[in-house]
């Protein structure tokens, strides 16, 4: 069972780190292989908020994984009201995207 509380919008007064999670499906690998996964948060106005680099791997054998990483503070309360994009890429290739919004 995962422990993530799985949503797209969260309030701004209990909002803290807000992370993203990339599920992946592929051909067994015979060897493990090293990759980076890039995201990059906009604001509503298309604005980058920040960016971020997930190190990752997947072992030999594997025929799927999940990667993810978060992005904010410990503090509740930090999160600007509005609507955000992240978009994840590997290798420079856009592989997924998703939209959240903080109220």
């Amino acid at each position: 069972m995962d422990a993530w509380d799985y949503r797209t919008s969260f309030d701004h007064a209990k909002a803290r780190y807000i992370a993203w999670q990339l599920d992946m499906s592929y051909s067994a690998r015979r060897q493990r292989h090293n990759f980076s996964i890039h995201a990059t948060y906009y604001k509503q106005d298309g604005t980058v908020l920040t960016s971020q680099d997930s190190n990752s791997h997947v072992e030999s054998g594997w025929t799927g994984s999940k990667h993810s990483m978060g992005w904010g503070s410990m503090n509740p309360g930090a999160w600007q009201l509005g609507r955000y994009k992240v978009v994840l890429s590997i290798s420079g290739k856009q592989v997924a995207s998703g939209r959240f919004e903080v109220y």
